[in-house]
C-alpha cells in the first residue's frame, strides 16, 4: 500500500522519501536516482494512455464509468492520447478467488488468535474473511502464485505498446463499512466481496497506481480514476496524477459539516 495524500505533490514527497534499499526488507529495491517531485512536472503530453472502461470483467457504476468517460475527455483536451483497449485479464473468478485467497489468509494469520475474545468488536465481514481464511489449504495457496505470473505477463505485453493504463479504480461509489460490499451494481448481481474492486488484480501482481479523484456522485460520493503504471514506472504514474490534478484541481474541495 502507498500513501494517503491530499494532493500528488505530498504523494510524491512521501514517495521519494520511502523508496530505495532497506538492509532490513528483502523486497526493497536499490535507489535509482529518481526525482519524483521534479519528475511528476514533466510534459505529460508525450505518454502513451490505455484506457479499459471495465477491464474487460467488471459490472461499473453508471455513475462511475460516467465520471471516468468524462475524465478521459479531458485527458484528451490536454493533448494526451488515450486509446480505448479491449483489455482481457482472463477468468475473472480464477483472479477474484486468487486475492480472496490471499487477502482471507492474511487475516486469518493475523487475527485468528483474537478472534474468539474480540468477535463482538469485529465488523460481520471481517470475521467472515477470518473464518474462511482459515479454512484454505496451502495447496490452495501455492497454485495462487501461478495466476499471479499469467496476469502479470497479460499486463506486460500491454506495457509494451502503452505507457499507463487507466480505468475506474473501484466499480462502484462508497458503501457501509458494515457489509462486505455491495450485492449488485446497475440491477445484476455481483460477488459482494471482490466484484466492485478494480485494484486487486495490480495488487496481485505488484504494478504502481494510483488512484485519482474525478469528482463526485449525485449523492456527494468521490469516484476516482486509477492510473497503472509498467513496473519501475512510478514517476510516470506520478507525471500523469500530476497533469491531472492540474487540470482539475480537487485539493481544495471540503465536505460540508
Amino acid at each position: 500500500y502507498g500513501p494517503l495524500a491530499r494532493s500528488v505533490e505530498d504523494a510524491a514527497l512521501l514517495f521519494s522519501v520511502m523508496t530505495g534499499f532497506d538492509p532490513v526488507d528483502p523486497f526493497s529495491l536499490p535507489d535509482l536516482g529518481e526525482d519524483f517531485l521534479a519528475d511528476m512536472k514533466k510534459d505529460a503530453r508525450p505518454l502513451r494512455l490505455a484506457f479499459s472502461p471495465d477491464l474487460g470483467i467488471y459490472e461499473v457504476d453508471a455513475q462511475v464509468r460516467q465520471a471516468v468517460n468524462k475524465a478521459v475527455e479531458t485527458l484528451r483536451q490536454m493533448g494526451i492520447q488515450v486509446v480505448e483497449v479491449e483489455f482481457k485479464p482472463g477468468d475473472k473468478d480464477a483472479f477474484e478467488r486468487a486475492f480472496e485467497v490471499l487477502w482471507f489468509t492474511q487475516y486469518a494469520s493475523s487475527w485468528s488468535s483474537v478472534l474468539p475474545e474480540k468477535r463482538e468488536m469485529i465488523s460481520r465481514a471481517v470475521v467472515n474473511m477470518i473464518e474462511v481464511g482459515q479454512n484454505i489449504s496451502a495447496l490452495e495457496y501455492k497454485q495462487v502464485e501461478g495466476l499471479r505470473t499469467s496476469l502479470f505477463y497479460r499486463l506486460q505485453k500491454l506495457f509494451t505498446d502503452y505507457d499507463l493504463l487507466i480505468c475506474p479504480t473501484l466499480a462502484t461509489t462508497a458503501f457501509s463499512h458494515q457489509i462486505k460490499g455491495p450485492e449488485e451494481i446497475n440491477g445484476k448481481r455481483i460477488n459482494p466481496f471482490t466484484d466492485w474492486m478494480m485494484t486487486n488484480l495490480f495488487n496481485l501482481t505488484g504494478h504502481p497506481a494510483a488512484s485519482v479523484p474525478i469528482g463526485f456522485t449525485e449523492e456527494g460520493l468521490p469516484i476516482g480514476m486509477q492510473v497503472i503504471g509498467n513496473r519501475l514506472a512510478d514517476s510516470k504514474v506520478l507525471c500523469l496524477s500530476y497533469a491531472y490534478q492540474q487540470a482539475s484541481p480537487w485539493a481544495d474541495r471540503h465536505p460540508n459539516l
